[in-house]
């Protein structure tokens, strides 16, 4: 009687769901969070130190692992069985975002201080984020604000497992300037390839989140201008939404979409991403196959089925 009351107790307490694994589900949505600056006061651009941290935690207690844009760029989510794919990126390239001392320590309050400490302190979250640059802009978003070590920097970000990404040269809204994009984008590269040689920016943000028409699209991704050339793979907008899959036959490389960063809105999506909802990518753990439930079996790109083997469940 006793062992049957213990087993009637498990029972309530922890429901069958508990029990059950998580089914992997590919063709559900991925957060993209995007970031600004990191300040005193939490607005709908600036999270204080302890807000980002916060948000750091809150992300790995909700089984997301952090991926690069170019993971998704590639179809690379290279996420353990059971967890979800996150992307941290970063507008702007200020000195917030990234500040070098003169001996070559970080600023710890500043993103990248911050990131590289929480990455110590937590192994089992291997943080990593994409910064979308202006090397044209102004102090203090002048490629983080130190002109004299722009150079140590940006291979820091690189050799630390960083990827860096175009937001144009200056921020220029490119439906009013949108006779200048090539300018605006190949002298970004350029300027980058001056820090750091042969790196290629192969995805851009839109500033504002704002298209040129849609005849101009073509010229987002690449393009040539004075003899440098230009070649984003994914463009990403500011639409505050969750990204289609990169395995879904409706992904638009053209617009990404990406999640606002301020406190209610982070809370708010990893709300929406439980594992229970088939709006959730749920990684299978192996970068070979792409597992589906059937009730989305027609969702998916079904060019992928040359590249990646199809286990529907």
């Amino acid at each position: 009687m006793k062992k049957l009351l213990s087993i009637l107790f498990i029972l309530v307490l922890f429901p069958k769901s508990y029990f059950s694994e998580v089914k992997p589900n590919e063709l559900g949505k991925i957060m993209v969070l995007a970031y600004h600056h990191i300040g005193e006061k939490d607005t709908l651009y600036t999270r204080r130190k302890v807000s980002f941290i916060n948000d750091l935690h809150e992300l790995k207690k909700g089984n997301f692992v952090p991926l690069k844009v170019s993971h998704l760029e590639k179809k690379m989510i290279d996420v353990p069985k059971g967890k979800k794919p996150i992307l941290l990126t970063f507008d702007d390239s200020s000195l917030s975002q990234f500040e070098m001392y003169p001996d070559g320590s970080l600023n710890p309050d500043c993103a990248l201080g911050i990131m590289e400490k929480f990455k110590k302190d937590n192994p089992d979250f291997p943080i990593t984020a994409t910064f979308f640059v202006l090397p044209g802009a102004s102090y203090p978003s002048n490629l983080f604000g130190q002109p004299e070590i722009t150079k140590k920097k940006m291979e820091f970000l690189i050799k630390n497992g960083y990827e860096v990404a175009s937001h144009t040269l200056w921020h220029a809204n490119l439906k009013t300037y949108k006779d200048k994009i090539p300018e605006q984008l190949a002298e970004a590269q350029k300027l980058v390839n001056k820090y750091l040689l042969g790196y290629r920016l192969r995805s851009l943000a839109m500033p504002y989140g704002i298209y040129p028409p849609k005849e101009y699209f073509h010229k987002l991704q690449s393009g040539t201008y004075k003899g440098t050339s230009y070649n984003h793979i994914l463009v990403f907008d500011y639409s505050n939404r969750l990204s289609l899959s990169p395995f879904d036959s409706e992904f638009d490389v053209i617009k990404v979409h990406r999640v606002q960063a301020f406190e209610d809105n982070i809370q708010k999506f990893i709300k929406m991403l439980d594992e229970k909802s088939l709006d959730t990518y749920i990684s299978d753990g192996n970068m070979d196959t792409i597992t589906i439930p059937k009730e989305l079996e027609n969702k998916l790109d079904k060019s992928l089925t040359k590249k990646f083997k199809i286990i529907v469940q």
